[in-house]
C-alpha cells in the first residue's frame, strides 16, 4: 500500500496488509498511517517503511516474517509502536536511520534471524524512547537488542536493569 499524495493519511483497523514482491506498507513524504489490530505478515520487502517526513503509528499489531526488517524508517520519519508483537524478522525487528525516531512501549520482539545484527538498530537518529519494563525480547540470533549511534532515553526497571541491551557501535 503506497499513499500516493504527499500528505495522504491512512487509517486501518483489523486489516491484513502484505505484498509478495514489495513493502507491505510504504509511507513517503508527509504521508501518515495509523494501524490498529492489524497483521502485517511476510512481504517481499520490509513489512512497513516510513521515509522522509512520514509518520507510522501501530497499536495492537502483529508484524511477522519481515524481510529484511519488520519496520524500517529513515529521514525525519517518526514511528510509534504500542502493545504490538514483532516476530521472526529476517534481519532486524526495527531499523531506524538518518534522523528517524522510534517511540515504542509494550512491544514483544522475538526470533530475529540474523546472527550479527541487533533486534533494534538505530543509526544517526536523534532519540529512541523505549520504556524497558514494557519490552520483551527473546530468541534472537543477533548481537544484542538495541545498538546504534544515538542518544537513548531508557525508562523503568532501574539503572542498568531491564531487558533492553544497549551496545553503542561504530
Amino acid at each position: 500500500m503506497h499513499p500516493a499524495a504527499p500528505q495522504a493519511r491512512v487509517a486501518l483497523r483489523g486489516c491484513t496488509v502484505s505484498s509478495e514482491a514489495g513493502f507491505g506498507l510504504w509511507l513517503v513524504q508527509k504521508a501518515s498511517a495509523e494501524l490498529q489490530g492489524c497483521t502485517l505478515p511476510r512481504s517481499g520487502r520490509s513489512s512497513a517503511v516510513a521515509f522522509e517526513h512520514a509518520r507510522l503509528d501501530l497499536r495492537d499489531c502483529l508484524l511477522r516474517d519481515g524481510t529484511p526488517h519488520a519496520i524500517c524508517a529513515r529521514g525525519a520519519a517518526r514511528v510509534r509502536v504500542r502493545d504490538s508483537r514483532i516476530a521472526r524478522a529476517a534481519v532486524r525487528a526495527v531499523y531506524c536511520y538518518h534522523r528517524a525516531s522510534l517511540d515504542a512501549a509494550r512491544v514483544a520482539i522475538s526470533g530475529t534471524r540474523h546472527p550479527e545484527v541487533a533486534a533494534i538498530q538505530a543509526r544517526y537518529v536523534p532519540a529512541v524512547h523505549l520504556p524497558t519494563h514494557h519490552h520483551h525480547h527473546h530468541g534472537h540470533l543477533g548481537s544484542g537488542h538495541l545498538q546504534g549511534h544515538l542518544h537513548a532515553r531508557v525508562e523503568g526497571a532501574g539503572a542498568g536493569a531491564g531487558c533492553v541491551h544497549m551496545c553503542m557501535c561504530m
